[in-house]
Protein backbone atom coordinates (compact mmCIF):
# COMPACT_ATOMS: atom_id res chain seq x y z
CA UNK A 1 0.00 0.00 0.00
CA UNK A 2 1.39 3.21 -0.67
CA UNK A 3 1.20 6.52 1.40
CA UNK A 4 -0.35 9.81 0.24
CA UNK A 5 1.62 12.89 0.61
CA UNK A 6 0.05 14.12 3.81
CA UNK A 7 0.95 10.63 5.31
CA UNK A 8 3.96 10.48 4.71
CA UNK A 9 4.63 14.43 6.20
CA UNK A 10 2.21 13.28 9.27
CA UNK A 11 4.75 9.97 9.67
CA UNK A 12 8.09 11.96 9.68
CA UNK A 13 6.63 14.22 11.22
CA UNK A 14 5.96 12.03 14.02
CA UNK A 15 8.84 10.25 14.47
CA UNK A 16 11.04 14.01 14.46
CA UNK A 17 8.85 14.50 17.52
CA UNK A 18 9.70 11.32 19.64
CA UNK A 19 13.59 12.14 18.85
CA UNK A 20 13.16 15.54 19.88
CA UNK A 21 11.28 14.56 22.70
CA UNK A 22 13.43 11.52 24.13
CA UNK A 23 16.62 13.98 23.40
CA UNK A 24 15.07 16.06 25.58
CA UNK A 25 14.55 13.65 28.07
CA UNK A 26 17.71 12.49 27.79
CA UNK A 27 19.09 15.99 28.46
CA UNK A 28 17.30 16.29 31.53
CA UNK A 29 18.58 12.93 32.86
CA UNK A 30 22.71 14.36 31.65
CA UNK A 31 21.77 17.53 33.37
CA UNK A 32 20.86 16.10 36.69
CA UNK A 33 23.39 13.64 36.08
CA UNK A 34 26.06 16.65 36.06
CA UNK A 35 25.16 18.24 38.78
CA UNK A 36 26.36 15.31 41.16
CA UNK A 37 28.74 14.22 43.05
CA UNK A 38 29.40 11.19 41.14
CA UNK A 39 29.08 12.63 37.40
CA UNK A 40 32.83 12.04 36.89
CA UNK A 41 32.50 8.54 37.36
CA UNK A 42 29.59 8.08 35.52
CA UNK A 43 29.11 6.52 31.95
CA UNK A 44 26.22 7.01 30.19
CA UNK A 45 25.01 4.98 27.06
CA UNK A 46 22.55 5.61 25.22
CA UNK A 47 21.67 2.87 22.15
CA UNK A 48 18.73 1.23 20.10
CA UNK A 49 17.66 -2.00 19.16
CA UNK A 50 16.99 -0.70 15.80
CA UNK A 51 16.66 2.07 12.79
CA UNK A 52 13.73 2.96 11.28
CA UNK A 53 13.13 3.66 7.48
CA UNK A 54 11.04 6.78 7.71
CA UNK A 55 9.78 6.00 3.95
CA UNK A 56 13.39 5.52 2.67
CA UNK A 57 13.69 3.45 -0.33
CA UNK A 58 9.65 3.50 -0.05
CA UNK A 59 9.69 1.28 3.51
CA UNK A 60 8.15 2.01 6.69
CA UNK A 61 8.88 -1.10 9.02
CA UNK A 62 12.39 -1.63 10.44
CA UNK A 63 12.13 -5.77 9.35
CA UNK A 64 14.91 -5.30 6.18
CA UNK A 65 18.40 -4.48 6.32
CA UNK A 66 18.72 -1.41 4.77
CA UNK A 67 20.94 1.34 6.79
CA UNK A 68 18.42 3.02 7.96
CA UNK A 69 16.85 0.30 9.85
CA UNK A 70 19.90 -1.85 10.40
CA UNK A 71 22.50 0.50 11.74
CA UNK A 72 21.74 1.72 14.98
CA UNK A 73 22.67 4.79 17.59
CA UNK A 74 25.17 3.98 19.91
CA UNK A 75 26.58 7.19 22.16
CA UNK A 76 28.55 7.24 24.65
CA UNK A 77 29.49 9.87 27.75
CA UNK A 78 31.59 9.99 30.48
CA UNK A 79 33.48 13.42 31.21
CA UNK A 80 37.45 13.45 31.43
CA UNK A 81 37.64 10.08 29.50
CA UNK A 82 35.96 10.47 26.51
CA UNK A 83 35.87 13.51 24.01
CA UNK A 84 33.22 15.06 23.11
CA UNK A 85 31.60 14.50 19.41
CA UNK A 86 34.59 12.15 18.49
CA UNK A 87 32.43 9.60 15.93
CA UNK A 88 34.24 6.00 15.31
CA UNK A 89 33.80 4.55 11.99
CA UNK A 90 34.54 0.81 13.19
CA UNK A 91 31.76 -1.62 12.44
CA UNK A 92 30.38 -2.61 16.03
CA UNK A 93 27.68 -4.52 16.68
CA UNK A 94 25.34 -4.49 19.84
CA UNK A 95 26.63 -7.74 20.87
CA UNK A 96 29.64 -5.54 21.90
CA UNK A 97 27.17 -3.31 24.40
CA UNK A 98 27.56 -5.82 27.40
CA UNK A 99 31.74 -6.52 27.24
CA UNK A 100 31.65 -2.76 27.12
CA UNK A 101 29.67 -1.62 30.09
CA UNK A 102 31.24 -4.56 32.06
CA UNK A 103 34.90 -3.28 30.99
CA UNK A 104 33.96 0.58 32.15
CA UNK A 105 32.64 -0.71 35.28
CA UNK A 106 35.90 -2.75 35.76
CA UNK A 107 34.52 -5.92 36.17
CA UNK A 108 36.13 -8.81 34.55
CA UNK A 109 35.45 -10.21 31.08
CA UNK A 110 32.54 -12.08 30.20
CA UNK A 111 33.58 -15.51 29.35
CA UNK A 112 32.95 -16.45 26.07
CA UNK A 113 31.27 -13.52 24.92
CA UNK A 114 30.84 -13.21 21.30
CA UNK A 115 30.90 -9.61 21.44
CA UNK A 116 34.16 -7.09 22.49
CA UNK A 117 34.60 -4.23 24.40
CA UNK A 118 34.44 -1.05 22.85
CA UNK A 119 36.53 0.79 25.53
CA UNK A 120 39.51 1.79 23.91
CA UNK A 121 37.58 2.89 20.69
CA UNK A 122 35.86 5.29 22.96
CA UNK A 123 38.85 6.44 25.25
CA UNK A 124 40.99 6.76 21.39
CA UNK A 125 38.73 7.20 18.56
CA UNK A 126 40.50 4.09 16.75
CA UNK A 127 39.73 0.72 16.50
CA UNK A 128 42.70 -1.88 17.85
CA UNK A 129 44.56 -3.82 16.22
CA UNK A 130 42.84 -6.81 15.30
CA UNK A 131 39.35 -5.55 15.76
CA UNK A 132 36.77 -7.92 13.73
CA UNK A 133 34.76 -5.06 11.98
CA UNK A 134 32.63 -7.22 11.71
CA UNK A 135 28.59 -7.55 12.28
CA UNK A 136 25.88 -10.13 11.44
CA UNK A 137 22.39 -9.35 11.91
CA UNK A 138 18.77 -11.63 11.02
CA UNK A 139 14.97 -11.13 10.79
CA UNK A 140 13.76 -14.65 10.99
CA UNK A 141 10.18 -13.87 11.83
CA UNK A 142 8.40 -10.41 10.57
CA UNK A 143 4.39 -10.36 11.24
CA UNK A 144 4.20 -9.07 8.53
CA UNK A 145 4.06 -11.82 5.43
CA UNK A 146 7.77 -10.47 5.33
CA UNK A 147 10.94 -13.57 4.16
CA UNK A 148 13.58 -14.12 6.53
CA UNK A 149 16.37 -12.20 6.10
CA UNK A 150 20.29 -12.02 6.77
CA UNK A 151 23.02 -9.59 6.91
CA UNK A 152 26.94 -9.82 6.78
CA UNK A 153 28.84 -6.79 7.13
CA UNK A 154 32.43 -6.27 7.25
CA UNK A 155 33.99 -2.70 6.74
CA UNK A 156 32.52 -0.91 3.86
CA UNK A 157 30.93 -4.36 2.24
CA UNK A 158 27.88 -5.38 3.50
CA UNK A 159 26.00 -8.30 2.27
CA UNK A 160 21.86 -8.56 2.35
CA UNK A 161 20.20 -11.43 1.67
CA UNK A 162 16.30 -12.15 1.79
CA UNK A 163 15.45 -15.58 1.39
CA UNK A 164 13.06 -16.34 -1.75
CA UNK A 165 14.98 -14.41 -3.51
CA UNK A 166 17.89 -15.81 -5.78
CA UNK A 167 19.90 -12.74 -6.26
CA UNK A 168 21.56 -11.46 -2.63
CA UNK A 169 22.41 -7.75 -2.52
CA UNK A 170 25.97 -7.03 -2.18
CA UNK A 171 26.87 -3.15 -1.62
CA UNK A 172 30.12 -0.95 -0.85
CA UNK A 173 28.61 1.71 1.90
CA UNK A 174 31.41 4.14 1.20
CA UNK A 175 30.48 4.36 -2.80
CA UNK A 176 26.63 3.00 -3.31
Amino acid sequence: DRLESEQIRRARAAYCGLVTFMDEQIGRVLETLGGARFAADTAVAYISDHGEMAGEHGLWWKSNLYEGSARVPALFSWPDRFAPGRRVAAVTSLLDLAPTLIDLAGGPPLPHAAGASLRAMLETGVAPAGWRDSAMAENVTTGRGERPSRMVRRGPWKLNHYHGHETPQLFNLEED
